[in-house]
């Protein structure tokens, strides 16, 4: 896997490698591109997700390339500077669904434990300041009982969730 996560890197930090392995994917429809804003996404088929999912779970390593998920995801969460700006709302929209997907598994997430409670944590404060208060709870109070389990009751982590969810529950009047 160590192998496969530099190759990886190496093709993602290099500007000619990167355009190179996008433009193959897009010839294979394997992937295609989305400009719907000013931000690029790439969008993969529902269909060949679930059979690159599928045939990660066969191999050895499967958690790794979840903790490597994991960790492109958060890191692309951090340049975030205040997810309750309307600055910042494209990205966090963008990140939004990486980090559902990532919660549904994250009985994969041993090692990865702090940096998916830290994503998963901004991405409810951004749904509060969005409105979207029912999927703002859900989302931290999954992060809330998560890190209880992991982490304790009297962890920072922990308390700044339950922070997080006190803020909602503000936001409704309650």
């Amino acid at each position: 896997i160590a192998s496969d996560i530099e190759s990886l890197i190496s093709v993602m930090t290099s500007p000619v490698g990167f355009v190179n392995a996008i433009r193959q994917l897009k010839d294979l429809s394997l992937v295609e591109r989305e400009a719907n804003t000013d931000i690029s996404i790439l969008r993969m088929h529902d269909l060949i997700q679930l059979v690159v999912q599928d045939a990660s779970k066969k191999i050895d390593g499967h958690r790794d390339w979840f903790q490597v998920a994991v960790m492109l995801v958060s890191n692309a969460l951090k340049i975030v500077e205040d997810p309750e700006s309307p600055k910042w709302w494209n990205v966090c929209e963008t990140v939004l669904p990486h980090i559902l997907s990532l919660m549904e598994k994250w009985e994969l997430s041993f090692g990865a434990v702090s940096s998916l409670g830290d994503a998963s944590n901004r991405i409810g404060v951004y749904l509060n300041s969005r409105g979207q208060y029912s999927e703002a709870l859900k989302l931290l109070e999954w992060t809330w009982e998560f890190r209880k389990q992991e982490l304790g009751l009297d962890h920072p982590s922990t308390l700044t969730t339950m922070h997080n969810i006190a803020a909602v529950y503000k936001s409704q009047g309650r």
